[in-house]
């Protein structure tokens, strides 16, 4: 199971912004140069975001971009579900495409990955970008007092 880049990069995109927040404007190529990312594909992030109210752009004189919400109340679900198809197995209780699958109801393992797309779910949900701004300062609990196994 991997992530997308798309995933990854709108969140360390993000986390730049978190960084700033509060600052004004950023330009767009310093969070390219920043992130050693190509600046059409953090163009192409950031217009996906703004569409979902993470961000705000400026073009011209002064442009730039800015988060738009408190870097404490956005968690790292929030950012991964928004630019990613996130589902682990066609029966997922996320996946809203259809046809669904036919043995979705009888799936003896079914239960396995609706637990494991939940836990990630979970611990997405628990880290915010103010949390991820502070490169592993953790505040809250470890990983293992989160989760019933080991990962």
């Amino acid at each position: 199971m991997k992530l997308s880049t798309r995933s990854r990069y709108a969140v360390r995109v993000l986390v730049e912004l978190a960084r700033r927040y509060g600052m004004g404007m950023t330009p767009l190529a310093d969070i390219a140069g920043g992130q050693g990312l190509s600046p059409q594909y953090v163009d192409n992030i950031l217009r996906r975001l703004r569409s979902a109210g993470f961000v705000e752009l400026r073009r011209g004189a002064g442009g730039g971009c800015r988060l738009a919400r408190d870097p404490a109340l956005v968690s790292a679900w929030d950012i991964v579900r928004e630019v990613e198809d996130f589902a682990l197995a066609p029966c997922s209780p996320s996946v809203s495409s259809s046809p669904p699958c036919p043995r979705a109801s009888e799936c003896s393992a079914r239960f396995l990955w609706d637990g494991l797309e939940q836990a990630l779910r979970q611990h997405l949900s628990s880290v915010t970008l103010l949390d991820l701004t502070h490169k592993g300062r953790r505040t809250g609990p470890t990983p293992e007092h989160r989760f019933p196994f080991h990962i």
